[in-house]
């Protein structure tokens, strides 16, 4: 069973805020047997980024000041997009306690400040998996040539009953003991209220802890778009010289406040890293970086 693909060819990037209004009231009835999500796409020529928005980005994040984008920011600047995909009337799962569980960015060259980009988010097909189902969201970047610079790739979780998806065993989790503790961050109440503003993202499990606690959280939680975006500031040069790989898998929540341990496997050349809490006893993140083709 199939659903006609839809394409968007938007003239401005939408409001995330009514994005999220339309995510919180809808009414989705979920895949029926035999169906998947539809083909849906979003498309915006010619996006400059605010460099107001991108300095208050940089601060919170961590990133160095420089004349080329941080390497995480095509997410941020791609959000309003993400959810007009996602609360468009086609698709058929509600938002709502949907979970990220893993994100891919691959940056071909860096990318200037002020040049133009032409923005493409899709999403199309999913997996059936133990917990429920996942889905794919591609963020994609071409430069004024037509030449796709940067990917990104969201994978999600929304939870419902097993269709016979593919059980998940029990993956070894890498050792904290055998990291290298880089950095400290001190996380305070807030950060949730000001990074979701600055990013497009206003969940109210971040924005604030009486919120929170209606979906289950004791407290506020930190995006997992910061936490990545934060440990890519502590691994990625402020210009990077070519090809940039960074992979994550979201494994426990921030709550905030808190205090987390930014580690690396070599503290010469990191190829892996992780954010724990500060005995190393919960893994909030683990992640792959590489350079080069």
């Amino acid at each position: 069973m199939s659903e006609t693909a839809v394409e968007l060819n938007l003239e401005s990037m939408p409001s995330v805020v009514r994005g999220f209004a339309r995510a919180a009231i809808a009414r989705k009835s979920g895949l029926r047997d035999g169906q998947t999500i539809p083909s849906i796409e979003a498309r915006l020529q010619g996006v400059v980024p605010d460099p107001g928005r991108l300095g208050r980005y940089r601060e919170i994040c961590g990133f160095e000041t420089a004349d080329t984008l941080p390497l995480t920011f095509p997410h941020v600047l791609a959000a309003p997009m993400h959810m007009t995909v996602m609360t468009h009337p086609q698709f058929p799962l509600k938002l709502v306690g949907a979970v990220h569980l893993r994100n891919h960015i691959e940056q071909k060259r860096p990318l200037a400040v002020d040049e133009p980009l032409n923005l493409r988010v899709r999403v199309g097909g999913h997996r059936d998996v133990e917990k429920g189902l996942e889905f794919d969201l591609y963020t994609e970047v071409d430069d004024a040539a037509g030449e796709r610079v940067w990917t990104g790739i969201s994978t999600n979780l929304v939870r419902g009953r097993s269709r016979g998806g593919k059980q998940g065993g029990k993956t070894a989790l890498p050792d904290p003991q055998d990291y290298t503790v880089m950095d400290e961050w001190q996380l305070d109440a807030g950060l949730g209220r000001r990074y979701g503003v600055q990013a497009g993202d206003i969940n109210p499990i971040h924005m604030h802890p009486l919120l929170a606690k209606l979906f289950g959280f004791p407290r506020a939680i930190a995006h997992g778009m910061w936490s990545y975006a934060r440990c890519a500031a502590a691994l990625v040069p402020a210009r990077p010289e070519g090809p940039v790989t960074l992979d994550v898998a979201f494994r426990r929540p921030v709550l905030l406040p808190s205090t987390v341990v930014f580690r690396v496997d070599n503290a010469d050349s990191p190829g892996a890293y992780m954010l724990t809490n500060p005995d190393g006893r919960t893994l909030h993140l683990t992640g792959e970086f590489r350079t080069g083709t």
